[in-house]
């Protein structure tokens, strides 16, 4: 059985609307008084039961006071101490002081599972029924509301595009020292147009290639023998991943993390090979068909796995640095 009570999860914003004068702060989430989910009888009564030769199971979903809120003029929680913040949520729960897009509502689930182990041939009998039971479902939306959600939705798409450039941004304020704020403006659109163009010098791309295989055989130490991993490498891999963004970073991991699988997967192997081998004396070309067969048992042979690694090892190169057949992550 599975019982939780007092649900809260909140969103509080106190940036996106207004100024340093004269904040706007909004709020919204959900809460729930209580949410269990139980076993019971034919006679939907909670108790446990044991499965033996019974070919349907019953469970009990009660669902008391789901709510949904958006506050258009709030208090702010994130200023308060773990303790404080905990009280403020509970009580807040209890209260009902919130605009409630999705007032408080309880509902009641009765689930009935088939367990026939052979598929069902009847249309009329299903795998699983659900009678629910629910209440009066009071949906409600301000204007208020509905402005500030278009209002919030366009700020995050705002912050969004800004999050590419952050790393240029000034910490001063434009009135405080607008000579930095025009250079931030510069460098954001000479970045693109030379990351356009340097990407399609072959100079360029031999040497991101090269750093590209660097960086993986680092990250390949990294993640088998971390503390022997030499100042130099540490440089070099912190200097790529300051010049390449997430996804790419993300795409040159896997194909470690792979490599790194396999290395271990084939290594395993010939170790057990070579402690079977002492017991029993055996040629080489029965250990090598050894690690064979532990590839077929895959549904891959090391050629046909190598083959895919290759592949999607050029795939990967080519996206990272021919931005210029329309893979140009360095002109966003």
């Amino acid at each position: 059985q599975l019982k939780i009570r007092d649900v809260h999860l909140r969103y509080e914003d106190d940036q996106s609307f207004g100024n340093q004068e004269s904040k706007q702060i909004f709020s919204f989430g959900m809460t729930i008084d209580s949410l269990s989910l139980q076993s019971s009888d034919d006679h939907w009564i909670p108790r446990f039961v044991y499965g033996g030769d019974s070919k349907m199971a019953y469970k009990l979903l009660e669902l008391t006071n789901l709510g949904f809120y958006w506050d258009t003029n709030s208090e702010v929680y994130s200023n308060k101490t773990i303790s404080e913040l905990a009280d403020q949520m509970l009580s807040s729960i209890s209260k009902r002081e919130h605009e409630y897009i999705l007032s408080p509502v309880s509902a009641t689930a009765c689930v009935k599972r088939n367990l026939n182990e052979s598929p069902l041939r009847s249309r009329s009998t299903p795998r699983i029924t659900c009678d629910l039971k629910l209440e009066s479902f009071p949906l409600t939306l301000s204007d208020s509301q509905y402005h500030q959600m278009l209002r919030w939705n366009k700020e995050y798409d705002r912050l969004e595009k800004a999050r590419h450039h952050r790393k240029w941004r000034p910490h001063c304020s434009v009135k405080s020292n607008p000579n930095d704020w025009w250079q931030y403006a510069i460098q954001v659109h000479v970045d693109k147009i030379n990351k356009k163009y340097v990407g399609r010098n072959w100079s360029f791309v031999i040497q991101r290639a090269r750093d590209i295989v660097k960086y993986v055989k680092i990250y390949k130490e990294h993640l088998k023998h971390p503390a022997t991993v030499t100042t130099e490498c540490k440089s070099h891999k912190l200097v790529v991943e300051q010049e390449l963004n997430f996804e790419e970073l993300r795409c040159i991991r896997e194909i470690a993390m792979e490599q790194v699988s396999k290395e271990l997967i084939l290594g395993k192997n010939e170790k057990d090979s070579i402690t079977d081998s002492t017991s029993t004396p055996t040629s080489p070309s029965i250990i090598h068909d050894s690690v064979i067969d532990s590839f077929n048992e895959q549904g891959t042979s090391p050629i046909q796995s190598g083959e895919g690694v290759l592949q999607r090892w050029f795939s990967c190169l080519e996206w990272l640095v021919l931005p210029a057949r329309g893979h140009n992550f360095w002109s966003q």
